[in-house]
């Protein structure tokens, strides 16, 4: 209820004016803004991640009241961000009936989105440009335009109770620490299954083999020296005439699996994205004999960076590219990187 000044100090045409301004505050509208994160993330709390998306919309909104930001639940199950159909719609259809944005994608896809018109250049330059690690940068620059603000950056790391086995420098080294450790237990589970996954490792593979631009090992054909040294690794996972960690194993078809067989102890290491940590310290608790170094899955160890950046969709333009610059600028705040990546929305 809005109430007229009376009184000697209350002039009538003050008055007025100041109903009007406080009916104009009333009624301005917030820009919407919707968004789809990067959904493969440690779920800490085991609440299909309503805790955490609940914290950032609320911290990000109390911080900009003019923005009203609705995030779309993440399910990293679904495989929707890497499937190109799924992406398109994403970034194609209306916001808020199928369609987003704002959307975190795997800047391996970044070229697919920009040739085909779905993704536009953050306008005036993105925020925190000057504090981005290199592969960040070049993961996400066309010419002189950023078509993706990076947000996760990942790689394959190799954890361990074992000090050999954080300690070998080439895939053959890894396999001969990894069948002399325990008797009677595999050597290492891991997901050496499915199109990313796979993928990914053979990438990993090939620049700790070669060096050089990642973008390379997709080049015909597939490399013979980088598919023995991955296969020297994958073996050490045979469990009797089985792989459990294949198609079809019980590894093959879930990494969280496979990090908490490490943490209890069924096997002697895990090979997988640093993420994994999560559900090994809640299998094993505060267990201080884990190690974990990068994974070397070729003849050399060379690291590899996986980039997640966040891109806008073609018509996202003035109110949106503002709202979506701000929403950008509050996730790579150090503090908001902070408390996700403790888990800190678990307690």
């Amino acid at each position: 209820m809005y109430r007229i000044l009376k009184g000697p100090l209350a002039h009538p045409d003050l008055s007025w004016a100041l109903v009007l301004a406080t009916l104009l505050v009333g009624c301005r509208e917030s820009t919407v803004l919707h968004v789809a994160l990067y959904p493969y993330l440690p779920d800490a709390a085991s609440d299909d991640f309503r805790g955490l998306l609940a914290r950032i919309e609320s911290e990000f909104e109390g911080q900009h009241p003019e923005v009203d930001v609705r995030l779309a639940p993440l399910d990293p199950n679904s495989g929707a961000f890497y499937d190109f159909d799924s992406l398109r719609m994403m970034l194609s259809a209306k916001p808020g009936a199928g369609g987003f944005d704002l959307v975190e994608v795997d800047a391996a896809l970044l070229g697919e989105l920009i040739d085909s018109q779905l993704v536009r250049a953050w306008p005036v330059g993105p925020p925190g440009r000057s504090d981005w690690h290199p592969a960040a940068l070049q993961a996400v620059t066309v010419g002189d335009s950023s078509y993706g603000i990076p947000h996760w950056l990942c790689g394959h790391f190799v954890f361990s109770r074992e000090r050999a086995i954080v300690e070998a420098s080439s895939a053959q080294e890894l396999a001969a620490a990894l069948s002399k450790a325990t008797p009677g237990t595999p050597g290492v589970a891991a997901k050496f299954a499915g199109n990313w996954d796979l993928t990914a490792l053979y990438l990993d593979a090939w620049v700790d083999t070669y060096g050089g631009v990642a973008s390379e090992a997709m080049l015909p054909p597939r490399d013979s020296v980088v598919i023995e040294s991955l296969l020297a690794v994958a073996r050490e996972c045979r469990v009797g005439g089985s792989n459990p960690c294949l198609e079809g194993g019980s590894f093959g078809g879930s990494a969280e699996a496979a990090a908490e067989a490490f943490a209890g102890g069924q096997v002697d290491a895990f090979i997988g994205f640093s993420e994994h940590l999560h559900p090994m310290l809640r299998r094993a608790g505060r267990d201080p004999t884990i190690k974990l170094a990068l994974a070397p899955l070729g003849t050399g160890n060379r690291p590899i960076v996986f980039v997640d950046a966040l891109v806008l969709r073609r018509n996202c333009h003035r109110a949106c590219a503002a709202a979506a610059r701000a929403f950008a600028t509050h996730l790579n705040q150090p503090e908001t990187h902070a408390w996700i990546t403790m888990a800190q929305d678990a307690g």
